[in-house]
């Protein structure tokens, strides 16, 4: 029995691309079973931004996803009237083609464009996770414990941080900082180094900010239920909010510290929580600690 020649046509374009996507899957899983880490990977601790990791991986995936078929929409009009020529039969007719293509371009282009923004969102909240990381680490020194990427349901937190002092849930936002030109250069202005922190909300130079310091109060408050029940002590966790390479400016008393990235050291035995004794710092640890593994030995 012949092949309509439509069906042909599809299978010709179709079948190539699963057939690529079937050999690169083969040679991952291939590879995964002849080799394996050296170490227990699973069991390792995440860095700063391990999750954001993660989503950076797959948003880069989509947007090469979206591309190839923006590249198939453009493609497909000439692909089809070549196909028509040498079948000798017409496939679709031009309008029809043209139609379909654009609708295609459309559709992903969108979806391309919301997931390159995204994309780059994300690199801007790894780098500043890794900025913030980094300062925090120095805290080790002092005595405290620093833990990264802690899993919660169904959301992570950036950073918690435990000593003598009590236990501290911190949220890093990172916001990049917009420019002007002066005399041919782009140069920031003052101004626009700083964030004025009034209660919940947070003024940027071109834009206001009211989710930011809630969301951090409710992972607090998370913390607080989480160590309470796992440690049977009453713990209470304070929330905090860093926003790396922003001049914080006050005017009235924040709701919780808000603070720049830049002097942590000095700025963390300074912060009121919960007195906390060595014995109850242990047990802390150890409910943190169990949030903190990979739990997988692949991104």
């Amino acid at each position: 029995m012949a092949i309509p020649t439509n069906i042909l046509f599809i299978s010709l374009l179709i079948i190539p691309m699963f057939v690529c996507i079937g050999i690169i899957y083969f040679i991952k899983s291939f590879s995964d079973k002849r080799r394996i880490y050296p170490f227990d990977v699973a069991k390792t601790a995440r860095t700063p931004g391990y999750s954001l990791i993660s989503q950076i991986i797959d948003s880069t995936w989509n947007v090469a996803f979206y591309i190839m078929f923006i590249f198939f929409s453009c493609v497909l009009p000439f692909a089809i009237a070549g196909f028509s020529f040498y079948a000798d039969t017409q496939v679709a007719s031009l309008s029809t083609t043209i139609f379909i293509s654009i609708c295609i371009f459309i559709y992903f282009g969108i979806k391309f464009l919301k997931e390159f923004l995204k994309l780059n969102q994300l690199k801007v909240g790894l780098e500043a996770e890794w900025a913030v990381g980094n300062k925090l680490n120095e805290l080790q020194q002092l005595g405290y414990k620093v833990f990264h990427d802690v899993q919660a349901d169904n959301f992570n937190i950036d950073h918690l941080v435990v000593g003598s002092n009590g236990v501290f849930a911190i949220e890093t936002k990172g916001r990049r900082k917009p420019l002007v030109k002066s005399k041919g250069q782009n140069k920031p202005r003052n101004k626009q180094f700083n964030v004025v922190v009034k209660g919940t909300l947070l003024e940027f130079p071109t834009w206001k900010d009211t989710k930011s310091v809630e969301q951090a109060i409710r992972q607090g408050k998370w913390v607080s239920n989480w160590l309470t029940k796992s440690t049977g002590q009453e713990i209470q966790a304070a929330a905090v909010l860093i926003i790396p390479g922003w001049y914080i400016e006050r005017k009235e008393k924040p709701i919780i510290p808000v603070l720049p990235h830049n002097n942590l050291a000095n700025t963390f035995p300074k912060l009121l929580g919960s007195s906390l004794d060595s014995k109850t710092i242990d047990r802390i640890c150890y409910q943190i600690a169990q949030r903190v593994q990979r739990g997988s030995n692949s991104l």
